[in-house]
């Protein structure tokens, strides 16, 4: 019988696989997400080398 390459002894053997792929997947999220709102919110001075206040 022919074995499936996606999922090999290795990937069915490790319960955790996935999970450190959806970890990935929420750091992605994160930081896109984070720089949204700074482009959408102008925030661009947060980048800036000069003090500022945020009220």
């Amino acid at each position: 019988m022919r074995q499936n390459p996606i999922l090999t002894n290795d990937d069915r053997d490790n319960p955790l696989g996935m999970l450190t792929n959806l970890f990935d997947v929420a750091m992605v999220f994160a930081v896109a997400l984070m720089v949204a709102l700074v482009t959408h919110f102008n925030m661009n001075e947060i980048f800036s080398k000069e003090d500022y206040t945020i009220v």
